[in-house]
């Protein structure tokens, strides 16, 4: 949908599109505090650093729950709508990308 914000007013623009602007101001502001702490020169001990630390951690912890099935039902569902013969090449070309990405370390190590 094009943005056309003759005769509707920012209000409704801002209501259609309330998930990206709060996603967006929560960024800025998120990135504004980080800046703001670190830049006071405020000595933090482990503790205080634990207080930040949880909750981020927890929202990535959160964030690997959800993209780790997303992707799995994405390849399965691409999978599932190839032709054989092509699935069967893409499935060795996945193994054997594999293979090379396991092994190679090995050969740069000795």
């Amino acid at each position: 949908m094009p943005l056309q914000l003759r005769g509707k007013g920012a209000s409704s623009f801002i209501r259609q599109n309330l998930l990206t602007v709060l996603t967006v101001i929560g960024v800025l502001s998120g990135t504004m505090l980080g800046w703001g702490l670190r830049a006071s020169g405020i000595e933090w001990s482990r503790r205080d650093v634990m207080y930040f630390q949880y909750p981020g951690e927890l929202f990535l912890r959160m964030l690997k729950c959800l993209i780790v099935p997303l992707l799995f039902s994405s390849i399965v569902s691409a999978i599932g709508s190839l032709d054989l013969s092509l699935s069967g090449k893409h499935s060795h070309f996945g193994h054997a990308a594999g293979f090379g990405q396991n092994f190679i370390p090995f050969g740069i190590q000795n």
